[in-house]
């Protein structure tokens, strides 16, 4: 996908261990224009976690160190919200793009409507 404007992607702090969300963090993390927001319960040892004690430098996946330039937000948003506490959410965020990496398929269609 085309991520030259801003985006947002909401993933449980699990999941910046790896996959999509690790990769898009990993792209975006010295870029000061972006921002993350760790959501909710992080477990001591996860990127997540790390990210709260704001350090200067994250090491990839792959082992190469990238210097953090990406503001570190947190807020209260449980990883288990229900379809109108997601849906005001991303209301009151407006972002012009959502992509959704989990759950079942007719309910990911129902948020995009």
């Amino acid at each position: 996908f085309d991520d030259r404007g801003p985006c947002v992607v909401i993933a449980t702090p699990g999941m910046l261990q790896s996959g999509i969300s690790r990769e898009l963090f990993e792209r975006w993390c010295t870029n000061p224009d972006n921002g993350v927001i760790v959501a909710g319960f992080t477990v001591n040892g996860t990127l997540a976690n790390d990210l709260l004690k704001e350090p200067k430098e994250i090491h990839t996946l792959d082992g190469a160190v990238l210097p953090r330039n990406i503001p570190v937000y947190t807020v209260s948003f449980t990883n288990h919200a229900d379809y109108p506490e997601t849906r005001e959410f991303i209301r009151a965020v407006e972002p012009k793009h959502i992509i959704l990496v989990h759950g079942k398929a007719n309910k990911m269609e129902r948020m995009r409507k």
